[in-house]
């Protein structure tokens, strides 16, 4: 009963699978794994099943529920947004490989390649020549683009990996 409430379900204990919304359903999915207090709990995709207004009302609740739950999660998702409204960690994927693990906000301001940029849908990338200087104790790094100077002032400490850079 007290799962049920966690998950917002109290006073839908007797009615049949058949007769839970989508949203029901993956509540109640969600209310049996945390049954068995588990030591990790693995979310694989679990709001793909759900219309878009339920899918908000459930990260939300999801959200609230991951906080004060005492048990590391790892949601499996192709939704940014949701990795990165539920996730403290967000870890890239591409072909089997690890690109990118950081903080959301991170990976979203500082891409680690091109490839990580175009997976989190940064649209404007381009290609620049470093070269032009990189002063760490101001945290700067010159690139040439087009016969451009542009200075990155947030820079990391380290230049950028590359000659040719996409940025």
């Amino acid at each position: 009963m007290e799962l049920l409430e966690r998950v917002h379900l109290q006073g839908l204990e007797s009615r049949r699978p058949g007769a839970l919304s989508g949203g029901q359903q993956q509540r109640v999915a969600l209310a049996r794994a945390l049954a068995r207090d588990p030591e990790v709990l693995l979310l694989d995709e679990p709001f793909s099943a759900v219309d878009q207004v339920t899918r908000r009302k459930l990260r939300l609740e999801m959200a609230e529920l991951t906080r004060n739950l005492r048990v590391p999660v790892i949601l499996v998702t192709l939704d940014l947004d949701e990795a990165c409204m539920l996730g403290d960690r967000l870890v890239v994927l591409h072909n089997g490989e690890t690109l990118q693990d950081d903080t959301p906000q991170a990976v979203l301001r500082y891409p680690a390649s091109a490839t990580v940029a175009r997976l989190i849908d940064v649209r404007n990338l381009f290609e620049a020549q470093q070269g032009l200087g990189h002063a760490p104790d101001q945290n700067t790094t010159v690139l040439d683009w087009q016969g451009i100077r542009l200075e990155d002032a947030e820079a990391k400490k380290e230049p950028w990996p590359a000659e040719r850079t996409t940025v």
